[in-house]
Order: structure tokens, then C-alpha cells, then sequence
């Protein structure tokens, strides 16, 4: 079997890159609160395989973002006014 040129996995470190430098601390975290997210435990080591992390994160995708400071109800006033 030819090797791969490409590796199948990131590690948490690399995935932490492809998020936008997020922490390798939070990279973590995520798959503790998010259980669907797709990774592979072996020992202590973390590893999230690329193809299915990346299509994870898409489902996970939403709409237009709300701002958490409490406009919610002022963001819905504007789109009631604008249909």
C-alpha cells in the first residue's frame, strides 16, 4: 500500500490552528460538550479525524449571529420591521 500524502487525523494542537488559533485547552474541551463531535481516544491523546470534523462543523454552522449583550429582542424588532 502506498503511504497517504495527506494525514487522516489532527491533532488537537493543528485542529486549534485550522479554528482560528482557538486554545489547544478548549480544543479539549470540545468534544466533552459536544459528544457527536467526532474523535478518536487512544490513551490520552486526542485525535479528530479531518474529513468528518470539517463536515461536523458545518452541520453545526447557524444562521446569522445574534449578539449575546441582550439585543436578541431589539435583532428581532428589526427583522419584523424589514419583512
Amino acid at each position: 500500500m502506498p503511504p497517504e500524502t495527506a494525514p487522516a487525523y489532527w491533532s488537537a494542537k493543528e485542529l486549534a490552528v485550522y479554528l482560528g488559533n482557538r486554545s489547544v485547552k478548549s480544543v479539549y474541551k470540545m468534544p466533552h460538550v459536544h459528544p457527536d463531535m467526532p474523535c478518536l481516544r487512544i490513551g490520552k491523546s486526542v485525535l479528530f479525524p479531518i474529513d468528518r470534523v470539517i463536515r461536523w462543523l458545518r452541520e453545526q454552522e447557524q444562521g446569522r449571529a445574534i449578539p449575546r449583550n441582550g439585543a436578541v429582542a431589539s435583532a428581532r424588532l428589526v427583522d419584523a420591521q424589514n419583512a
